[in-house]
């Protein structure tokens, strides 16, 4: 009895082509070096590093911003894994792209043949319009037929591109403070203070289902049509005064719904089209 489960989890292992432990390079270390037409370092440019693994398979993707010398440094990640025995010793290998962006410059998109190419790689930015890395076919997820980026936007750790943990903790602390009634509203006016530069820390810390003690909040009327200077909004959970202030730093709105009007359900879509409009926006 006992052979006969061996020899069928064998044939599995073998039908998978999983066979065996082996410690793999899931990411290698890569230096990217960001330049312009003239040689001149790039700084704030994106690089995207996508990596596509097989045995299981898995797909991600890592952003670093380039420096004032134009350098973007992604770390080696190595990890035990499988690999494949398989019929005439082939077997697929983990592939890796490299994209990088900045607005008014065309985006580059380079494909090295193997993970020892990826020691150093120096990218020429040419002006013009850019797209975004996340929208080339190079980058999608072809495996799987994934056009969406839906479940890496869910999943993306925004702190590995925005490392300004002072202003993080500003937004933080006055995020805790509008949850006291005596400090609420001056909470929420501050906040907007911040200005545009707080955004992406806004955003990183939406997912606050917590009840307001002040369900209201009064901002800057900025349509030039409007007859109030002042508008009035009603809120009720800490997520909806962070995305009435992040419409109101950003000139847009993913939601029309009334807050007091909204489930939490909704509340997620509004946030995923926030952590979305992030991942893909200029800088």
């Amino acid at each position: 009895m006992n052979i006969k489960i061996v020899t069928v989890t064998l044939l599995s292992f073998l039908l998978s082509g999983c066979i065996y432990p082996v410690y793999r390079t899931i990411q290698p270390e890569t230096k990217v070096e960001v330049v312009n037409e003239k040689g001149e370092p790039i700084r704030g440019a994106r690089a995207y590093l996508s990596t596509t693994e097989y045995c299981p398979y898995k797909f991600k993707i890592e952003i670093v911003l380039s420096n004032r010398e134009g350098i973007a440094q992604f770390d080696s990640i190595k990890r035990w894994g499988t690999d494949m025995l398989v019929m005439h010793g082939i077997k697929p290998e983990n592939r890796w792209t490299l994209c990088v962006e900045k607005e008014n410059y065309e985006t580059e998109v380079i494909h090295p043949r193997d993970r020892d190419d990826f020691a150093y790689q120096k990218v020429m930015l040419r002006e013009g319009n850019a797209t975004n890395c996340l929208d080339e076919d190079a980058m999608q997820d072809r495996t799987h037929s994934i056009k969406s980026i839906k479940p890496y936007v869910q999943t993306f750790d925004f702190s590995t591109i925005y490392r300004d943990k002072a202003l993080e903790n500003k937004v933080s602390s006055l995020i805790s403070k509008m949850l006291d009634k005596k400090t609420a509203n001056k909470a929420y006016a501050d906040l907007e203070k911040l200005g545009r530069e707080a955004t992406p820390y806004i955003i990183m810390q939406m997912e606050d289902f917590r009840e307001l003690p002040v369900t209201s909040i009064s901002l800057k009327n900025k349509n030039r049509n409007a007859f109030e200077g002042i508008r009035h909004i009603g809120v009720k959970k800490v997520a909806d005064v962070l995305s009435e202030i992040l419409a109101q730093l950003e000139g847009i709105s993913f939601s029309h719904t009334p807050y007091d009007e909204r489930s939490d359900d909704e509340r997620k879509r509004d946030i995923y089209e926030w952590r979305e409009w992030l991942l893909k926006r200029k800088i």
